[in-house]
């Protein structure tokens, strides 16, 4: 499916850059101009409740009023005793820290809030405005999950342009230092406001000479709260990081 998503948006990209007209056209016009926006990853590198707090302070400094984080590490389907009371640890900590500044997104009664499909596995731009169309029948917000780099940013801002019940961007506070190196990307942030490119297509171009600088590799394992869990491979796609 992940590999149809890419199919699809590269053919709006085509129909879009073939006729001079950002993609959002393409799905019916603009709705908006900027899009709210979410912090993820904002927690790098914190281990304890004390320094998930100081990030998170951080990242409210940033001017971020959202902040998305899973401080479940590696449980899944069960947890542990201990490891349930450092999640709650760390939640307390950082309920605490921002209390009254920001939202902390965690779903926690298996009840839909908000619906967040992905526009690079879900099946592509149309996939995810036929998801949006279903949500806001039943008056459900879309807040698509977006930390797979500059294609699928920019194909969610697309989206965003001209879904109606969009409600929040999820960022990312973390990328490959060369992201800015394989792609035409430009993001643009106006009081934590996404904008939306009006450039033909998507909006961008993918330097593929760059891109061969920087293979695909296997995924390792790394800590996370004392655990060894299984993180995604590094590779062009790269995570957001914040342009200012």
């Amino acid at each position: 499916m992940s590999a149809l998503s890419a199919v699809e948006m590269a053919l709006w990209d085509i129909k879009g850059k073939a006729l001079g007209v950002p993609v959002y056209q393409l799905l019916g016009g603009k709705v908006r101009d900027t899009v709210p926006c979410y912090a993820n990853g904002w927690f790098a590198s914190a281990k304890t409740p004390d320094e998930f707090a100081e990030k998170a302070v951080e990242a409210v400094g940033q001017g971020f009023n959202a902040l998305k984080w899973d401080p479940f590490g590696h449980s899944y389907l069960q947890i542990e005793r201990k490891q349930f009371n450092e999640a709650m640890a760390c939640v307390e900590a950082v309920h605490h820290a921002v209390k009254d500044k920001a939202d902390l997104i965690i779903f926690e009664l298996k009840a839909a809030d908000f619906i967040q499909p992905d526009v690079s596995h879900a099946g592509g731009i149309m996939e995810l405005k036929k998801i949006a169309a279903m949500a806001e029948a039943y008056h459900i917000p879309i807040c698509p999950h977006n930390p797979s780099g500059p294609v699928a940013n920019a194909a969610t801002l697309q989206l965003a342009a001209s879904i109606p019940n969009f409600y929040l961007l999820e960022t990312m506070n973390s990328d490959v230092p060369w992201r800015s190196e394989i792609s035409t990307e430009e993001v643009i942030f106006r009081e934590v406001r996404m904008v939306i490119p009006d450039k033909p297509g998507l909006g961008i171009d993918i330097d593929t000479e760059h891109i061969k600088a920087h293979p695909y590799h296997p995924q390792e394992l790394r800590h996370y709260q004392g655990s060894l869990i299984d993180i995604r491979p590094v590779n062009a796609t790269g995570y957001f990081k914040k342009n200012q």
